[in-house]
């Protein structure tokens, strides 16, 4: 009799998930809001015509969160697909960029075709706005050799170039896609997520809107920190974090004066740059329109109308920038700015546009920030009617700001009638002095005081003489 012996056989093993698998499911836990983007991105795979989507949105916005979703939609579907940061492109030259793309190409072909099903293949090139200089080799060799089926979705700060627009075939294959950041809602919701507690919730959004960057860090500075309250320390330290993450980087004097321009202007011109260039000789010899154009080429820089203006975030780094502490610099900038600002207004332009620019550039002012700002967007500022005891306060904040000559006319004014100035205090600061705001009705000449010592009185007095109302 044969004796046989019974092995258990042990069934097989799961496979541990991959940390490319465990970091794709935290993605998308942390993944809010967006189907309205997702479904653009849905009907782009599903049109046989689109060859390429162009997504565009401002920096900070979400775009490669959105790429990477997407992209793990695709892997769910069994798509072949391949992602590419083109924010890589820096650390390589020209011919190895080009060979490290073909790469990516080859293995994207080579897995549609040992793919069972009939997929699409789809590849994500994120940061394409980074690769300006390479777009020829891109549209002309690189795209034209993939399979004809294939889906390209480029993620870029700038809008689409003229090298697609212009081109007849290249636009009817292509499609635009604007990202814009979340609404109040889903960016409450991911503050929520993040544990932010409910009192610095909407010092954040009044800061950084619905921008996912911005959020992410404001809520990691608090966790850092410990703190239940939005503060002015934690908004520098916001502001130095997104200085660094946008690269905001001057080579020279001359690119940083820019640069602050960019930050403190509703808008910069050409016209603009010189202005300020000639009020500050020391900065060295630069020409307005070569800095025009440097300021244009940066990624976090928008163009509006032959006007340039940076992304919000980018803004909001480069205003910490702009004031670093030190006033004298700040006068340097502010006061060409708004005499430039000011002289447009004076000019045949149109009016309205002139007074958004001058409000714009003096939008911490309380009743200003009221004016220009819609009411569900931030609480209304407390401002209020100054008292005696403010004066030395007011005085120290013109002349630290606009000089000794305006400090000299507001304490004429301030004490002709105090009831002129009104004052907001930062709750943050103990209740120190944060801006004054100084008007008086006007009905005649006779209404203006210190003519003798305030060119403004005299300019006002001149223009009611002229314009009776």
């Amino acid at each position: 009799m044969i004796k046989s012996k019974l092995h258990t056989v042990a069934p097989l093993a799961t496979p541990e998930p991959t940390f490319g698998e465990r970091l794709s499911e935290e993605r998308l836990r942390w993944f809010i809001g967006r189907e309205a983007d997702l479904a653009a991105l849905d009907a782009a795979l599903d049109d046989p015509s689109c060859s390429l989507l162009h997504l565009t949105g401002h920096a900070g916005v979400g775009k490669t969160s959105l790429l990477l979703e997407f992209a793990r939609e695709c892997e769910r579907l069994s798509l072949p697909i391949s992602y590419i940061d083109a924010a890589e492109a820096n650390q390589h030259d020209v011919e190895e960029l080009q060979r490290s793309y073909t790469r990516q190409a080859t293995a994207l072909l080579e897995s549609a075709r040992s793919n069972a099903v009939q997929a699409r293949p789809v590849l994500l090139l994120d940061s394409y706005e980074r690769l300006a200089a390479h777009e020829p080799w891109l549209l002309g060799q690189f795209l034209p050799g993939l399979p004809s089926n294939v889906l390209v979705v480029v993620a870029s700060r700038r809008p689409q170039s003229a090298r697609l627009s212009v081109d007849p075939a290249w636009s009817s294959l292509s499609r635009t896609w604007r990202l814009k950041p979340w609404p109040e809602a889903d960016a409450q919701r991911f503050l929520e997520l993040r544990e932010v507690a409910g009192t610095a919730q909407r010092a954040i959004l009044n800061v950084v809107g619905g921008y996912p960057l911005g959020l992410a860090f404001a809520a990691e500075l608090l966790k850092q920190a410990g703190a239940v309250m939005f503060t002015q320390e934690t908004l520098r330290e916001l502001q130095r974090t997104l200085a660094a993450a946008l690269e905001l980087r001057a080579a020279s004097q001359a690119q940083q004066l820019a640069l602050d321009v960019c930050a403190l202007a509703h808008t910069t011109t050409p016209e603009l740059l010189e202005h300020v260039l000639l009020a500050n000789p020391s900065v060295g010899a630069s020409h307005a329109p070569e800095l025009f154009e440097w300021l244009a080429s940066r990624p976090f820089v928008e163009h509006a109308a032959g006007r340039l203006r940076p992304h919000a975030l980018a803004r909001l780094a480069l205003v910490a920038r702009a004031h670093r502490g030190n006033a004298q610099r700040y006068q340097s900038i502010y006061r060409p700015v708004r005499e430039f600002v000011v002289a447009e207004l004076a000019t045949d332009s149109p009016p309205k546009a002139g007074f958004d620019d001058l409000f714009f550039l003096d939008r911490d002012v309380p009743s200003i920030d009221q004016l220009s700002g819609r009411e569900d967007e931030r609480e209304a500022p407390s401002f209020h009617t100054a008292v005696l005891s403010d004066e030395p306060a007011i005085v120290d904040l013109y002349r630290e700001h606009e000089g000794e000559q305006s400090s000299e006319i507001v304490r004429a004014h301030f004490r002709i009638d105090p009831r002129t100035f009104e004052v907001s205090r930062d709750p943050m600061l103990g209740g120190a002095l944060d801006s004054v705001w100084h008007a008086s009705m006007i009905t005649s000449h006779t209404d203006i005081p210190l003519l003798e010592i305030d060119p403004g009185a005299r300019m006002a007095a001149e223009f009611v003489a002229r314009h009776p109302l």
